[in-house]
Formats: structure tokens, sequence, C-alpha cells
């Protein structure tokens, strides 16, 4: 099994090896470089290997390690890149070598020839570019191939979109093309040493522009600035150009290969630090851009730039400028216009109206918008016509400090069509709106100024007015509810109050029955007892011991009924506090002594019950202290632990000893009361005291084992 399984896994082996064998095969494999060079730009890509010997004609390095690399055959020449950090041994323009790699589809703007493998042969001489002019290139007969070209530097810019390059835009032939040089290869002052200036620069002309904007078209791409050499003589004098005049009629693709024209004029317009309107001896009009601060308005200037056209008018770019003699200047003459005439053509129809560019107007207008509530980059916005017209104004005016929106003005200064530059894929440009130039003092004059109530303060006041009246309402709904909570308050105080009243009517009432019928019925027996007892001197001594009896025990009826009596009529137990009740309950009874009294219960732990039980026996044994123990001192304390209540009454009377204390036989109920009371709760009573130490009782019970059911405490 073992050998079978084995049989089965060579069998396998050799399938696959001899499958890939077979796809290896079909793979093509390019061998020369013109070759090499056509299935590269051919579209779309066809994938294959190469593998060439060919002679290097210029290597580079890019800042993330790959390499780009040069070289032809002597029939062709191609370009190719490392995909990755390249780690093979170094090799110099010159070399002759034998590069490997495949052709790939072209994908994020790389080319289609990948690097994988140089070897080193030996060296050599660099092999001269092909020379070639800008037409030759811009036509696209030389794609990636080494050549060298040259042309005027009519700009220089840094990539917006990858500071490390620098974009020359070149001119020659003709045409201009777009040069893209690494920027750390160039020095310092390239911008300004090589503007105007011919040069000449080895590169790959690129179809595929190399960059973030794919549709740009060709781009010549130089790899290093020390393939950049200027051949044309320094000009020292930017003067020494043609006069704009010999190009008065020339079409925009020749205007934009032009080197630097001149012209004399005066500066009708000066705006944005930088640009300018000049007014030329034969009156045309003429914009400058200026690489420093342009001429100020209303002198006589002479300027030269590199010429471009919206085709209404030039502009010269890269602009400098100097003083001049006199030239004959022409008397402006005003013109009152609203923005309607900006949007209306001077014949029939709608259209933009371009012959103002460059006239001197008047116009009445609102302020509608200073950007930012500051005057940003001089310039306003103001409304005339239902249409917004942006008004710029000179660097030096600072006549426009008190001019806020709202403000009605006229506005005195030259009119400047916005308007595209001339571009080769769109025959009219476009004009994108106009603006007023401002440059005198008296060019910005204040009419009128807003009225204080605006708009703005009328929605201010509107969300104050709104936020006061919410605020209002949410007051109201909280006070209604405080009267409310209030009111519920009051009414529970004012039944608590009706409930009192009753009960104390009720007690009253009672009172009185009780007083006019057994307590008068019961003071009418005691009196014919004591009669019986003193008229009974022959009688028996055992009767005369039970009318003695009989007479104490009618006595103490009668004096509880009377603490009955009492108690109906008291109001103690609607006190608001223990304390209070306790000093009602014992004023009758104390006589002389002082009584101390500190009962920290709250009486809204205590049912009335409870509290009328406390009330009694306090009562009971503050007077047995005053009447038996003849007490000077009273002190009477109370506590609540959780459900537990104990108070005790001491005071320092002569005391008794409780073993021999009299008792129901001889008409004393006080503490056998007490204690019947103390036992309905299930608590208990403890009375410490000796003859001529004071007396002690401490009683103590659960409020839950209250007699008739659980405790309910008082709201």
């Amino acid at each position: 099994m073992k050998r079978k399984s084995a049989l089965h896994w060579l069998s396998a082996a050799a399938i696959i090896a001899v499958a890939q064998g077979l796809f290896a095969g079909t793979e093509e494999l390019v061998a020369d470089v013109s070759t090499l060079a056509r299935r590269g730009l051919s579209v779309p890509v066809q994938p294959a290997l190469f593998d060439v010997t060919c002679v290097v004609a210029h290597v580079s390095h890019t800042p993330q390690g790959r390499v780009s690399m040069v070289f032809t055959d002597g029939a062709g020449s191609a370009f190719a890149r490392s995909e990755s950090t390249y780690s093979a041994a170094p090799c110099r323009a010159g070399d002759t070598v034998r590069a490997r790699g495949r052709i790939r589809d072209i994908s994020a703007n790389l080319p289609a020839l990948i690097l994988t493998d140089i070897e080193r042969i030996r060296g050599g001489t660099p092999p001269e570019p092909k020379e070639a002019s800008l037409r030759d290139i811009a036509d696209g007969m030389l794609d990636w191939r080494w050549v060298k070209t040259h042309g005027l530097v009519r700009d220089v810019i840094v990539s917006e979109t990858n500071a490390r390059f620098l974009i020359f835009i070149l001119a020659a032939d003709g045409v201009t093309l777009p040069m893209s040089v690494p920027a750390g290869d160039m020095p310092p002052d390239a911008k300004t040493s090589l503007l105007g200036r011919t040069i000449s620069a080895c590169g790959f002309p690129n179809p595929q522009s190399g960059s973030a904007r794919s549709y740009l078209g060709r781009v010549f791409q130089c790899f290093d600035g020390s393939l950049i050499e200027p051949t044309g003589p320094e000009r020292a004098d930017p003067f020494d150009a043609i006069p704009v005049q010999a190009i008065a009629y020339a079409n925009p693709d020749t205007i934009a290969t032009l080197e630097r024209v001149k012209a004399k004029g005066w500066t009708i317009a000066q705006w944005q630090g930088n640009k300018a309107l000049i007014r030329c001896a034969n009156g045309s009009v003429m914009a400058l851009e200026c690489d420093g601060g342009a001429p100020p308005g209303g002198s006589c200037i002479e300027a030269s730039g590199f010429p471009c056209s919206d085709l209404f008018h030039l502009t010269l770019l890269h602009a400098v400028w100097r003083s001049t003699s006199q030239i004959k200047a022409f008397k402006p003459r005003i013109m009152d216009i609203s923005a309607a005439e900006f949007f209306s053509a001077p014949y029939d129809g709608p259209g933009r109206n371009a012959h103002l560019h460059g006239k001197l107007v008047r116009m009445r207008a609102v302020v509608r918008n200073i950007p930012d509530g500051k005057i940003l980059n001089n310039a306003i916005l103001v409304e005339n016509s239902n249409a917004i017209i942006r008004v710029e104004l000179a660097a030096e005016c600072d006549f426009i400090a008190d001019v806020s929106p709202g403000c009605e003005v006229e506005i005195t200064g030259t009119c400047v069509l916005d308007t595209d530059f001339w571009r080769p894929n769109r025959p009219f440009p476009q004009i994108r709106g106009f603006s007023i130039v401002v440059n005198d003092p008296m060019g910005l004059r204040v009419l009128s100024r807003p009225s204080w109530w605006t708009a703005e303060r009328t929605r201010t006041v509107t969300w104050i007015v709104l936020a006061f009246f919410c605020g209002a309402l949410i007051w109201v709904r909280i006070l209604n509810s405080i009267i409310r909570r209030k009111s519920l308050t009051l009414m529970r105080e004012q039944l608590e109050h009706e409930k009192s009243r009753l009960k104390t009517a009720e007690r009253t009432r009672l009172a009185v029955e009780l007083h006019d019928s057994i307590a008068q019925s019961l003071t009418g027996v005691s009196l014919e007892i004591d009669i019986a007892e003193r008229t009974s001197d022959g009688a028996p001594e055992c009767m005369r011991t039970h009318l003695k009896s009989a007479s104490g025990a009618l006595k103490a009826c009668r004096d509880e009924l009377k603490n009955c009596l009492w108690d109906l009529r008291n109001n103690a137990l609607e006190a608001k506090g223990m304390d209070e009740a306790i000093s009602q309950t014992l004023a009758p009874h104390i006589a002389n002594a002082n009584v101390h009294i500190d009962f920290a219960v709250p009486r809204a732990r205590l049912t009335d019950n409870t509290a009328h039980v406390v009330l009694r026996i306090l009562r009971e044994l503050v007077i047995n202290a005053v009447r038996h123990g003849h007490a000077g001192e009273i002190w009477i304390t109370g506590s609540l632990n959780g459900a537990l209540l104990k108070f005790s009454v001491r005071d320092n009377g002569c005391g008794f000893d409780p073993a021999s204390a009299p008792g129901f036989s001889e008409g004393h109920y006080g503490l056998l009361g007490i204690q019947e009371r103390i036992d309905e709760f299930e608590g208990e009573f403890e009375i410490d005291s000796h003859v001529g130490g004071g007396t002690t009782a401490t009683i103590s019970f659960h409020l839950q084992n209250e007699p008739g059911g659980a405790f309910e405490g008082r709201p």
C-alpha cells in the first residue's frame, strides 16, 4: 500500500511539472529593445516577458528606492522601472547590461515595462540622446524614447498635486509642452533664473502623463535636473522684447509660444496687490499679472511679460514694470450704468457686454457682504438691479473702514472683465463675470447707512421674544406644580386640623356626659359611704373595714374618672411633639416640682393609642413621685431604637421599698394599672428605688406589639 501511494504522489508531481513547463513555454519572450518599446506602447498591452541585452542610457533612483532606467540597443530605446525597492548591483549610464522583466497592463500611471533583474556585462560610454523638436514630441513620434529637445521656458510652477516636482512650460516650433523635473534636483532660484531662457533637456515623452492628472496628455519627463542646460543667452534686460504692436493680430496658439513682449501705457486699475490694467497709447487695454507689486493707479509705465489671450484682450504674465516718460493719455469719461448693462449686449438680445472692459463707470449699489466681517483681499460684494457685483479695492485703500452691510454707496471705478484664458480644446473662452476696481479714495462714497432696525435685529428680537415666551410657559408650569403641591400639603394640614378639632369636640362631649352622669353618681355614692362610715361607731370592726375599702376604691375610681375626663378635654394628643404633649399632660399635677423632659421620639412614629398610653404612664409615675415621694426634681427621657420604645422617669424623692409597697387591697391602683397597660404591649416594667435614694422607673416595649393591630405611622 505504501509503495502504491508513493507512485501516486510521483505521478502527480510529474503531471504538475509538465503542465508548468507547457504553460511557461506558451508565454512570449521579447528579446530586442525595438520590439519591447512597441509592445510597451500598444493598447491594450499584451503581457509578456523580456530578456534583452542593451546599453544603459540613463539611470535614476526614486525617493522610495525604485530604479528608473532608459536603455537602447541602437535600433530603439525603452523605459522601465522596478516595481519595488531594487537591491541588485548598481549600474551606470553607458554600461552594457542584460535586463530581465515583464510587460504588464498599464496601471496607476506606471510604465508597462517592469524590471525584475539586471546583470551588468561591461562598462562603456553613454549613448547620445536623439535630437528632437517639441513638434515631433507633441505629435507622439518619440514616446518613451531617449531624446534631447529645446524650448523656451515660459512658466515654472510647483505641482500642486506633488510638491516634489516642478512643472516647466516649454514653447517652441509653435507648440507648448509641460516638462516635469524633480524639485530636489533644481537650484532654489530655478524659477527666476530659467524663466524666459531657452534650455535643452534630456528625457522621455510620456503619453500617460505619469501623475494624478490622468488626462493631461503627453508630458516630457526629465528625471534629473543635471540633464537641463540653458542654451540661449541670459537676457539681462527683460525690456529687450518685441513691442506688443507686433502681435496685434496673432492667434492664441502663436501668442502662447512667444517670448516676452513689452507695452507702454497708463495704469487705470490696480487690485489684489499684483494685478493691474493699463491703457496703451492706441487706446487698447492690457492686463498685467506681476511677480512683484503692481504699479500704482495713474502712473505711466512700461511693462514686459509673457503674453496670453482670452480672445478679447492680452494679459502679460510674470510681468515686470518700470516708470517711463509721459505718453498721450485719454481723458476718461464716466459712464453711469447699472448692473443690468453688464449682462446685456449693446445690440438686441441677451449677452455679456465685453465692451465695458477698461471703462470708467459709476454705479449706485447696496453693500451686501464683507467676507468674514472684514475687507478680505480688499474686496466687497454689492447689489444692483438684483445682481451681485464684486468691487475690488486698491491695496493702499483705507477709506472703507466705515462701510458695513446695508450701506448704500456710490462706486466709481474701472470695469474689469473676468474671463478664462485661451485653451486649445475650447473655441471660445467663457466670461465669468465683471468686477469694478476702485483706486481713488473718492471712488467709494457712502450715501446712506442702514436703519438701526435691520432684518437681522428683527430676527434676533423675535428669537428673544420666543425664548422669553417659552421661558414664561416653563415658569408657569413650574409655579402651577409648586402651587398644586403646596395646595395638597395645605389641604392635608387642614384635614388633619379638622380631624383634630372633631376629635377634641367628641372628647369634650363625652367628658361632659360622663361628668354629668357617672361622675355625679360616683360622688353621691362616695358621700353616702363617708356618712355611713362616720355613723358606724357601734358597727362591727369588719363592717367598718369593708366600708373603708369601699370608700378607698370608690375614691380611686373617682380619681381615675377625673383623669379620664381631663384626658378627654385635653389637646395633648394633637401636639406636634411629645415634649409638648407631656408638658400639657403633667401641668395640673407637678405642683412645685421641676420637671425636665427629653423625650427624643417623633410624635409621628406613635399612634394616638400608643401616645395616650405613654402619657397615662408618665402622668401616673410623676403623680406618685410628687404625691408620695415628695420629689423636687423629676427627669423624663425617651428614645426609639428601630421599633423598640424605651422611656423612664427618675426623681430625687424619698423613695420606697418596692417589695412592701401598698397594692390593690389598700386602695392603690397606680402601679398595678401601669403594669396592666405595659402587659398589653408585651413590654417590660422595672422600678429601681430604695428609701431615701429616689426612684427610677423604666418602661420598654415594641411598637408593632400595639394592641389592636400592627403599628401604623402617622403621615
